[in-house]
């Protein structure tokens, strides 16, 4: 089974479909970078989540000048992270791990904040009583969930947000035909609802924060 996509880049919002596991190739790479380069005089991103793609995005963004901050599960994980120079910070809240003080400053400082995480399959309603949805606090992508419960004025130099999904999201097989934006959205299966979820999270995560211009 396979999906063919004729561009990986969401044009609104700096949403990326074409998270496949291979390193994203020199036009990809500086497809983001250019979208980033306005984001401030300060060059600081923000990374929920530090796997295959995104670390090949931190080498070229390194590069330039930017200082990349990141999330991981694992202390492991997290000192092999900090060996390599890649300033890391523990963040899994299915595991009871928020973003601790250091984490949270490293926010506060970005110009740009991606997101590569999975969103999170809950199987229902929070402890909290909350159940999937677009509004503050809701949703399965528990990175959009902590900005959206931030309090106003916490990203003081935010110019740009970013999110990696997934081409599932256009279905499980169509025969090898194209997609585009503009393609119908089919969540086929259980992870392709929770991308669809999520992405919709994201938006209106965009139109929260412009409320707080």
């Amino acid at each position: 089974r396979r999906v063919s996509y004729r561009s990986p880049w969401r044009r609104s919002g700096g949403m990326c479909r074409g998270c496949a596991a291979r390193e994203p190739s020199a036009a990809e790479e500086e497809r983001l970078i250019a979208a980033t380069a306005g984001a401030g005089p300060d060059k600081v991103l923000f990374c929920f989540g530090c796997g295959y793609t995104s670390l090949a995005l931190f080498g070229a963004l390194r590069a330039k000048g930017w200082t990349v901050h990141a999330t991981c599960r694992t202390e492991g994980k997290q000192r092999r992270l900090r060996e390599c120079g890649l300033p890391a910070h523990l963040f899994s809240p299915a595991d009871g791990i928020c973003l601790d003080a250091a984490g949270r400053e490293a926010l506060a400082a970005s110009a740009a904040v991606l997101s590569t995480i999975p969103p999170a399959d809950e199987g229902g309603p929070r402890e909290d009583g909350a159940g999937p949805g677009d509004g503050a606090g809701e949703g399965p992508d528990v990175a959009a969930r902590l900005l959206q419960t931030l309090p106003a004025g916490s990203l003081p130099k935010l110019r740009w947000v970013g999110y990696i999904s997934s081409t599932s999201v256009y279905g499980e097989d169509l025969g090898g035909a194209w997609v585009t934006e503009s393609s119908e959205l089919r969540g086929e299966t259980r992870k392709a609802a929770l991308r669809i979820a999520a992405e919709g999270q994201w938006r209106a995560l965009h139109q929260h924060l412009a409320r707080q211009e």
